[in-house]
C-alpha cells in the first residue's frame, strides 16, 4: 500500500467540509489548495477531484448505496468511497490504484475504517461494471447517471432545451470552466492558463486585472454602454455583492472619459459590500457610493437621501438558480429545486416592480442572470411588461448597444432574439441572460 497523494489529501479536506457542514466549493479551494507551493500537475488534480466530487456527489452516494450499507456511514468514510468511486467512475482510474488510495487515506485520517474501506471499495467495483446501467443515447435513467444530473433537472432541461441539447448541457457542466480576466487598462478580455495564473497575479494586486467570466462581462458592458447615453447619469446597480460588474462597469466608464456619474452599488449582504468597498480601493473606482440594504426598500431609501428620487440606469444581478454557471458552482445541481427556481423567479420581478416606478423618462432597466430557465428570464420580463408599473417600459433590442467582437464569444450568442443569451460551448463562457427595458420618455 502507497502513500495517499497531497492532491488526493487536500481533495479530502474540501470534500469533508462540503459534506459536513453543506460548504461552498470554490473558497475551500482557494483557501486549501490553488495557493499551495506544489506543482501545478498536483494542484490541478486536486482541484479537478475536489470539483468533480462535489459535482457528482449524488450520483457517488447512490453508486455507494448501490453497493453497501450506509445507514452507519461516517463522514470520513463516505467522503474516501465518494472520492475513490468518481476516480473509477468519471476518471477511468485502474481499480487497484483507486483502491490503494483509499485504503491509504483511511490509514491517515481514520485508521480503524481502513479494512471496511478495502471491502466497500471491492462492492462497488462490482457493482459499476456495467455503468451507466442502459443507453445515456436513449434512456434518460441511464443519461442522468452518466452525467452526474438529478432526474428532475434532467427532464427539466430536456423539456427547454431538447434531447440533444438538454444532454451536451449536460456533459459540459462537468467539464472545467475555463479562466478569463478583464484587462481594465485595454477592456480586452483575456483568457488566462491556470497554470500561469501567478504571473498574472501583480495585474490583479494592482488592479489592472480582475477575473470575471466572458458573459459577465459582456453584461457589464451593456450596462456601461447604456449609461453613457445619459448625462450626469444616476445609476443603480442592484445586487453588487463582491462587486466584480462595479469594477466592469465603473472601469469602462473611466475609460470611455465618462466622468460625471454615480454608481450606486446596493447589496443585501454586509459582508459582500465589505469586500466591494476594498476593490473599491485596488481598482480604484470612482464615485461609487455602496449601500447595504435591500431593494424593495427603495422607497424609504429614496426618502433617506441614501438613492436619488430619479434613476436614468438600474442594472439588476437578479437572484436565480445560477445554473448557466454549474461548471463553477458544482454543488447548485444537488441543492436546487423546482420551488428554488420559482422563488427566485419571483423575487426578481419583485425587483423589477420596485425599481421601475423611480427610473427617469428615457432611462432603461438592464435585467441580467446566470440561468438557463425561461421561467427565470424570459417569463420574469413578460411577467412585468405584463404589469401596471411595466406598462410605460418597452424592450429594446441589445445588439444595438454593445459591441461582441472584444469579448470572442460571438458563436455562442443567441443573435435573433431580443434578449441576450450566451450559450454553454466546451471551452467557452458561462451561460447568461440579460433583457433591456427602456421607459417611454
Amino acid at each position: 500500500m502507497g502513500k495517499p497523494t497531497w492532491a488526493r489529501l487536500q481533495a479530502i479536506k474540501v470534500i469533508q467540509q462540503v459534506n459536513s457542514r453543506q460548504a461552498f466549493v470554490r473558497p475551500l479551494i482557494d483557501s486549501l489548495i490553488r495557493t499551495a507551493s506544489i506543482s501545478s500537475a498536483e494542484r490541478d488534480f486536486a482541484i479537478l477531484l475536489a470539483l468533480g466530487v462535489t459535482a457528482t456527489s449524488g450520483e457517488l452516494d447512490l453508486i455507494i448505496k448501490r453497493s453497501i450499507d450506509t445507514k452507519r456511514l461516517d463522514t470520513v468514510s463516505r467522503s474516501i468511497l465518494q472520492l475513490a468511486t468518481y476516480e473509477l467512475v468519471y476518471l477511468q482510474k485502474e481499480a487497484y490504484v483507486a483502491v490503494d488510495q483509499a485504503v491509504a487515506l483511511a490509514h491517515q485520517l481514520k485508521p480503524k475504517v481502513a479494512g471496511f474501506i478495502n471491502w466497500a471499495m471491492h462492492r462497488i467495483i462490482e457493482q459499476i461494471a456495467d455503468f451507466p446501467w442502459g443507453d445515456p443515447s436513449s434512456e434518460i435513467d441511464a443519461l442522468v447517471h452518466q452525467t452526474a444530473f438529478p432526474l428532475w433537472l434532467a427532464n427539466r432541461l430536456i423539456a427547454e432545451l431538447g434531447w440533444t441539447a438538454a444532454a451536451a448541457f449536460m456533459h459540459i457542466s462537468n467539464e472545467v470552466a475555463p479562466l478569463d480576466g478583464a484587462d481594465l487598462t485595454t477592456g480586452q478580455s483575456v483568457s488566462i492558463d491556470a497554470e500561469k495564473l501567478a504571473k498574472h497575479q501583480s495585474g490583479i494586486a494592482a488592479g489592472e486585472l480582475i477575473i470575471a467570466d466572458q458573459s459577465s462581462q459582456f453584461i457589464a458592458h451593456l450596462t456601461a454602454q447604456q449609461t453613457v447615453l445619459h448625462p450626469n447619469c444616476q445609476l443603480l446597480e442592484i445586487g453588487s455583492g463582491r462587486g466584480t460588474k462595479t469594477v466592469l462597469i465603473n472601469r469602462e466608464l473611466q475609460r470611455l472619459g465618462v466622468d460625471e456619474f454615480v454608481h450606486y452599488a446596493l447589496e443585501y449582504h454586509t459582508f459582500k459590500t465589505k469586500v466591494l468597498v476594498d476593490r473599491i480601493k485596488v481598482y480604484r473606482l470612482r464615485n461609487v457610493q455602496p449601500i447595504t440594504a435591500d431593494i424593495l426598500l427603495i422607497k424609504e431609501l429614496i426618502e433617506g437621501g441614501m438613492l436619488p428620487p430619479g434613476l436614468d440606469v438600474v442594472m439588476i444581478d437578479a437572484p436565480c438558480s445560477g445554473s448557466g454557471t454549474l461548471r463553477r458552482n458544482p454543488e447548485i445541481r444537488w441543492r436546487l429545486s423546482t420551488e428554488d427556481i420559482t422563488a427566485m423567479s419571483a423575487q426578481g420581478l419583485s425587483f423589477l416592480l420596485a425599481a421601475a416606478p423611480y427610473v427617469n423618462p428615457g432611462g432603461c432597466l438592464v435585467y441580467s442572470t446566470c440561468s438557463i430557465f425561461t421561467e427565470e428570464n424570459e417569463k420574469v420580463i413578460e411577467a412585468f411588461l405584463d404589469d401596471p408599473a411595466g406598462t410605460d417600459f418597452i424592450l429594446t433590442d441589445w445588439r444595438h448597444s454593445g459591441n461582441l467582437a472584444d469579448w470572442g464569444c460571438t458563436e455562442q450568442i443567441v443573435a435573433d432574439s431580443y434578449f441576450f443569451h450566451s450559450q454553454l460551448r466546451s471551452g467557452g463562457p458561462d451561460s447568461h441572460f440579460a433583457a433591456i427595458l427602456r421607459r417611454r420618455a
